[in-house]
């Protein structure tokens, strides 16, 4: 019942579309690949860097048609995120979903955190 109330929220021919951003070494990519059922995402271990340019996956969910963008990791350290953003925006048009990825071991958000959500939230 759940997919037909997603199907006709979405309205004809949209899919649900899902961007999984964060810090990098979070687990985006493990997250994506629970998603989607499927190890679509290449996964790294600890906090090395695996996804430096937005990554476009699509499946049917039970009849609903889901595209899950991968992005590159926030706060990394190489004053790249300015261009990350910006690919982000160029490749992830109409989302209905944004997902910010962090370990279930953080008890809270850091700063960082809050800023990388400002500026996403500024930017979409």
């Amino acid at each position: 019942m759940a997919e037909r109330a997603i199907i006709s929220s979405l309205g004809a021919d949209e899919d649900l579309r899902v961007l999984v951003t964060g810090k990098t070494g979070q687990g985006k990519s493990t997250l994506i690949n629970g998603l989607l059922g499927a190890k679509v995402a290449k996964e790294g271990a600890g906090a090395d860097r695996c996804t430096t340019e937005v990554e476009v996956f699509k499946k049917k969910i039970n009849g609903v048609p889901v595209v899950v963008f991968d992005s590159p990791g926030l706060q990394d350290n190489t004053s790249n995120e300015e261009e990350y953003i910006t690919k982000m925006r160029e490749t992830c048009q109409k989302l209905s979903l944004g997902l910010y990825c962090t370990k279930m071991i953080n008890t809270r958000l850091t700063d960082d955190d809050k800023k990388a959500m400002k500026k996403l939230t500024e930017a979409f």
